[in-house]
């Protein structure tokens, strides 16, 4: 029944990997071959809570980096990025049983999110060409700026580095030095280039990236350009449910469109973030 599961995992057929598995599970609770299986097919069934019960479960009966290497790639979609690190403990450098750039591409991305930029970067430089791994040194050196607040520094040297695609990190960067350069066009620009090879912005940025999409949306509305500033409220809204900003101001657009419900909606959520301007709105609108 393992085998016919195998097949069907191979084959893409992530439902019929679980249903055989509950198969082999109901008759052994035990077996950490299935519980590792069908951990996997719930990760890219997109079960992230089953794959994280089942890839525990099977980590727990046998140690296994294979079994690791799984379990960290689930807790990296739930963002559970310290889970993550214990996981990848478990799994040496020197691995014959995972290729190793995937492995360090990974591990750069989960320290990465941890904000532990400088051994992030060792680990990307592993999966580096020589020329990529040259300019990377120099990316180095640029985050350093960064980090002590000199922004104008690493967004000027960034400038010649965010083409590289071996290098995609160099464009949040970038992004963050515009941000905090209040270029929000230019930060907006770097962090969608960013995107372009990646499912999402690390935690860390979520905030500015959102701020940059509404800040931008502002200019547009002083530039009586209101239809697209809507749109850039509402994306800052996606990004971070938590900008309160962007609430308030799209509420404002939908109520000078006489779109009332949906002001009153954007100014309750303004309200609970705590922008206080939005309760003369809700008084308004009640």
């Amino acid at each position: 029944m393992l085998n016919k599961a195998n097949r069907d995992y191979l084959s893409k057929d992530y439902n019929s990997v679980v249903e055989k598995c509950n198969l082999i599970l109901n008759k052994n609770p035990l077996n950490h071959r299935a519980l590792n299986l069908r951990g996997v097919a719930f990760y890219f069934l997109k079960n992230f809570e089953e794959s994280l019960s089942d890839l525990n479960e099977a980590t727990n009966l046998y140690v296994d980096e294979v079994y690791f290497y799984n379990l960290s790639l689930t807790q990296y979609k739930m963002s559970k990025y310290n889970d993550c690190m214990i996981s990848l403990s478990n799994i040496s450098d020197s691995t014959k049983t995972i290729n190793k750039d995937e492995l360090f591409l990974h591990k750069a991305n989960v320290l990465f999110n941890l904000s532990k930029y400088n051994n992030a970067i060792k680990y990307f430089e592993y999966t580096f060409n020589d020329k990529a791994l040259e300019n990377s040194l120099m990316i180095n050196k640029i985050v350093n700026y960064y980090q002590n607040e000199n922004y104008d520094t690493s967004f000027y040297l960034l400038n010649n580095f965010i083409s590289l695609d071996s290098i995609t990190y160099a464009y949040l960067f970038h992004a963050s030095s515009a941000f905090n350069l209040n270029l929000y066009k230019t930060s907006i620009s770097s962090f969608n280039k960013y995107l372009v090879n990646n499912d999402n912005i690390p935690q860390i940025f979520i905030s500015e990236y959102s701020q940059a999409l509404s800040k931008y949306a502002d200019s547009l509305v002083l530039s009586n350009d209101r239809i697209n500033a809507l749109e850039f409220y509402s994306k800052s809204i996606e990004v971070d449910p938590t900008n309160k900003h962007a609430f308030f101001q799209r509420g404002v657009l939908y109520y000078e469109n006489s779109l009332f419900d949906k002001a009153f909606s954007d100014m309750s959520n303004a309200a609970m973030l705590g922008n206080f301007n939005s309760t003369k709105y809700l008084e308004i609108l009640k």
